[in-house]
């Protein structure tokens, strides 16, 4: 058996910031005003009509990687120039407030468990996924989600990334990653136990429609040092690392971490024999 899946033009389209970016203003979904830029042929669109300065986005970038803050035409214009070829980049106007991101299963683009959450701590290096999360309740945010997810008809998980501003009101989707998250078991202890739901779905279960609904603090263990550089001193802010994160799974089963490890000293390995 294989878990259901949205159809490969719908993943593609969810999961490039490019076609994302596109597809979303088509179909009425707000997105910050993003140009999408192509080595081979250039922007699809005016640079004068964004307000800098800007974020530029590897398409496929996950995780904060490759993302670069443009504060002038000038920067990008200097940007382009050194990027000939190669992949593709959204260029996007920055959008105040807040980061929050929702995860989600679908089916037949009706979603069916969810939950919302929103950074409590942030990295050290700008860009990355916070070191510290707390799960919440936000209407609108879900509204957001469940218009993208109905006109994608999205089938399987889902994690949105958006930006909430609280002044206004406004939030607005920043991307689709279509497939499962790096705060998994965070979501599990949040109430919402997304891999026991998509096999439910893959044996054709019926699925209760559920969301996250216990309040929840969650912390990742990849970001003490953070806590640690900035407050030292402060030894209680050690103690959430010890018994609300992923300390425990992590020990349980270090295969992941390992594998990573592996990974890094690899390509170090082969960079070094060159």
């Amino acid at each position: 058996m294989i878990a259901p899946l949205a159809d490969p033009e719908t993943l593609k389209r969810a999961g490039d910031k490019g076609y994302l970016a596109v597809f979303a203003s088509i179909a009425g979904i707000p997105i910050p005003k993003t140009l999408v830029y192509d080595p081979a042929t250039g922007l699809n669109g005016p640079l004068e009509s964004l307000c800098f300065p800007v974020l530029v986005k590897p398409v496929d970038g996950t995780s904060g990687q490759g993302i670069q803050k443009m504060e002038t035409q000038s920067d990008f214009t200097l940007f382009a120039g050194r990027t000939k070829t190669g992949r593709r980049w959204v260029v996007q106007e920055i959008v105040g407030g807040a980061d929050v991101d929702c995860s989600v299963l679908c089916q037949q683009g009706l979603i069916v468990a969810w939950t919302i959450q929103r950074g409590l701590l942030s990295r050290s290096k700008a860009y990355m996924p916070p070191s510290a999360i707390d799960f919440i309740d936000d209407e609108t945010v879900l509204a957001v989600i469940a218009k993208t997810m109905k006109v994608l008809e999205f089938e399987g998980v889902a994690n949105c990334d958006l930006r909430c501003d609280a002044a206004t009101g406004d939030v607005r989707l920043i991307e689709i990653n279509p497939r499962f998250w790096g705060s998994l078991y965070a979501s599990h202890l949040a109430g919402v136990n997304f891999p026991a739901l998509v096999l439910a779905q893959t044996l054709g279960l019926p699925l209760p429609r559920q969301t996250g609904s216990r309040s929840c603090q969650f912390y990742f263990i990849a970001g003490w040092w953070s806590t640690f550089v900035r407050a030292p001193w402060h030894w209680r802010s050690y103690l959430p690392y010890l018994f609300r994160s992923d300390l425990g799974i992590r020990l349980t089963d270090p295969a992941p971490d390992l594998a990573r490890i592996w990974a890094a000293v690899k390509r170090l390995t082969e960079k070094c024999s060159r």
